[in-house]
């Protein structure tokens, strides 16, 4: 009997296959815009590994792992599943306008220049997109997570001003304090007794 392709990928220890025409996703637009031609496509869809017919389709940063008949398995090097990103902007879109944004970012330079934009899935509002790339996603009073600093502020009690500051990317308040009164000591200031708060 037959075997299907698939399966043999799959016996021979391929990592993962990608298929259409399953449940639909956010992504099964997009996906039938892939376009292994186009040097930016394999590391946009994570897509590794490629199987060829009779020569048609082939990726131009491929390697030749494998031939069988009239097919052929390219491997695309260091292509990941997970990819670092600048993020920018941001557009509304849900299952049925994904395809149409995909197309406009695929067809631009913005993926080979490690460039991505932010998606308001379902009319949710965007993410935010840090400022700052020090800093870190932190989760907020209202139960959300967003970019933030966390902020270290010392005051004198009695003469109401404040006296230092201090702005970390670390999301918990635990063995901040030392530091803040080392740089205090350093500075000449040593008060008798300290009151340490943490809120948020």
């Amino acid at each position: 009997g037959e075997v299907p392709l698939h399966t043999e990928l799959l016996n021979a220890g391929v990592e993962s296959l990608g298929f259409t025409l399953r449940t639909s996703s956010l992504t099964s637009d997009p996906e039938f815009l892939f376009d292994p031609r186009r040097p930016q496509h394999p590391g946009v869809f994570g897509v590794r590994w490629f199987v060829s017919r009779d020569g048609d389709l082939v990726p131009p940063t491929g390697a030749l792992v494998a031939s069988s008949g009239p097919f052929d398995l390219w491997e695309v090097p260091g292509v990941e599943p997970f990819r670092l990103v600048s993020a920018y902007g941001s557009h509304s879109a849900d299952r049925t306008t994904m395809g149409v944004a995909a197309s406009t970012y695929l067809s631009s330079t913005q993926p080979s220049e490690g460039r991505a934009p932010i998606v308001a899935f379902d009319g949710d509002p965007p993410a935010q997109v840090p400022s700052d790339p020090e800093a870190r996603v932190m989760k907020m009073p209202d139960g959300g997570f967003r970019p933030a600093y966390n902020m270290q502020i010392v005051t004198a009690v009695e003469q109401q001003v404040i006296v230092a500051v201090d702005a970390t990317a670390c999301g918990s308040d635990g063995g901040l304090i030392r530091p803040i009164v080392e740089e205090l000591q350093h500075k000449g200031i040593k008060p008798a007794c300290w009151l340490a708060e943490a809120y948020t």
